[in-house]
Formats: structure tokens, sequence, C-alpha cells
């Protein structure tokens, strides 16, 4: 009897001993799954600000890598707008002396044309002449030929055109010379006919 009851006290203290040690067991456990579960909530928060701060970091620099490029891109548009801000400058430049040079040639063929009629006057007074005032008169007109050409030509060439004026001045001096002196030549011969 006393050693039935022992063994039940014996029992009674094991499944004591044994409910201690679950409970402090399971208190364990449950600390440890709180903790756990802590950890991983931690964890999820971390990634979710890692994640967003991530976004933001690659929103940002997609704003500047846009903002770079569309400075670029305008730096490029405004350079091409400059350069052809010049150009077109350059070209009413060009144009404005092409007209120049166009009106100059225009009272040059005018000069022209009148010493062509004073020559056709000199050619009806000096029968004797003729020849001579004739070849002058083709000289003349070839001249107003090149001077035409060379309006032309200015007009497609632009700065060659002032060497060709620069010609032509030259042969007109010439063809006008060789005009005095027919002239003079044809005066000395009225002179002797009369």
């Amino acid at each position: 009897n006393d050693l039935a009851m022992l063994r039940i006290s014996q029992h009674h203290a094991s499944l004591i001993s044994h409910d201690s040690e679950m409970h402090a067991l399971q208190t364990t456990i449950d600390s440890e799954k709180q903790r756990a579960d802590d950890a991983a909530e931690e964890l999820r928060k971390f990634r979710k600000q890692v994640r967003v701060e991530r976004a933001h970091f690659m929103e940002h620099w997609a704003m500047r890598f846009e903002d770079s490029n569309s400075r670029l891109a305008q730096m490029s548009v405004d350079q091409k707008v400059t350069d052809l801000e010049h150009d077109l400058k350059v070209m009413e430049d060009k144009v404005a002396a092409r007209n120049e040079t166009i009106e100059t040639l225009k009272e040059e063929l005018a000069a022209e044309q009148q010493v062509s009629k004073g020559l056709r006057s000199d050619v009806a007074k000096a029968l004797e002449a003729q020849q001579q005032v004739g070849e002058l008169l083709t000289a003349q007109i070839a001249h107003s030929e090149t001077l035409s050409a060379a309006r032309e030509e200015a007009m497609l060439l632009g700065e060659d055109a002032l060497i060709v004026v620069a010609q032509c001045r030259e042969e007109r001096d010439r063809a006008v010379a060789e005009r005095d002196y027919q002239a003079s030549r044809v005066g000395g011969l009225e002179d002797a006919v009369y």
C-alpha cells in the first residue's frame, strides 16, 4: 500500500514534472514563434521599404535621365536653329551682294548700250570707217554679251562675279579706248575729206 502510494506519488510527480516541462517547452516554442513572426514581419516591412525606396530611386534617375536627354535634345535643336539662322544671315548677305552686283551690271549694260547707240550714229556719219566701226560695234556687242553672261554667272557664282566685272570693265575700257581712237581717226578722215 505504501509502495503503491509511493508509486502514485512518483507518478503524479513525474506527470507534474512532465506537464511543467511541456508547459516550459510550449512557452519556449511560443516565444520563439513570436520572435520568428516579429522577425518575419520586420523583414517584410524592410523588404517593402527597400522596394519603395528602389522604386523612388529608379523613378528619380529615370526622370534625371529624361531631363538630361531632353536637355541634350533641346540644346541640339537650339544649336541647329542657331546654325540655320547663321546660314540664313550669310545667304541673305550673299543675295544682297549679288543684287548689288546685278544692279551694277545693269547700269554698266545700260552705259554700254548708250555707247553702242553712240557708235551706231558714228557709223552713220563716217561711211569710210564703216568696216572699222562695225568691228568695234561687234566687239561692243560681244562685250555686252560678256556682261550678260557675267551677270548670269554672278547670280550663280556670287563671289566670282566681282572678278568677271573687273574683266568686263577692262574690256569696256579697251573698247572705249578703241572707239575713241577710231573716232579720232574718223574725225581726222572727215577733216581730211572736208
